[in-house]
Order: C-alpha cells, then structure tokens, then sequence
C-alpha cells in the first residue's frame, strides 16, 4: 500500500488491519524511479513475519499475532 494515498480507506486489506502497528507495517513510500521516462515509481517492502509478544504478570503473552493459547509455563494445551 502507498503511505498516504487517498484510496487506501476504499482497499479491503487496509481498512481490515485495524492496530495501527500492522497497519504502519503495510504502508511504503513509492519514489519516482531516476530517469523513467515513463513516470515510473518504485518502493522496498519489508516482509514482516510477526512481533515480538509481551509476558503478562499472570504468565499469558500479549500482542505478536493471533491469540495467546497457552500460559508461558510451556504448557501448551490438549
């Protein structure tokens, strides 16, 4: 997705990724690409896997993606 570009609240992906992190995570800039004569742009994206979680005190993980399903005692369920 283009950073600031007028249509991305119209782009199905962008307006499902609410948090603002993964949303900041989809956007580039597109740079004029050096002596295009055609109006070429150009951007780098970087391919984000997930994020790091945080411990909670009572030992659940918050934040990364999806939804935490085991505490961090390495018990996992079932």
């Amino acid at each position: 997705m283009i950073d600031g570009h007028e249509m991305n609240e119209a782009d199905g992906l962008f307006r499902n990724v609410r948090d603002p992190l993964a949303r900041k995570s989809i956007l580039v800039d597109f740079n004029p690409v050096k002596h295009s004569k055609l109006g070429e742009l150009a951007a780098n994206f970087d391919i984000v896997l997930g994020r790091t979680v945080e411990e909670l005190e009572d030992g659940t993980l918050k934040g990364g993606i999806g939804k935490p399903v085991f505490k961090s005692s390495g018990r996992r369920p079932g």
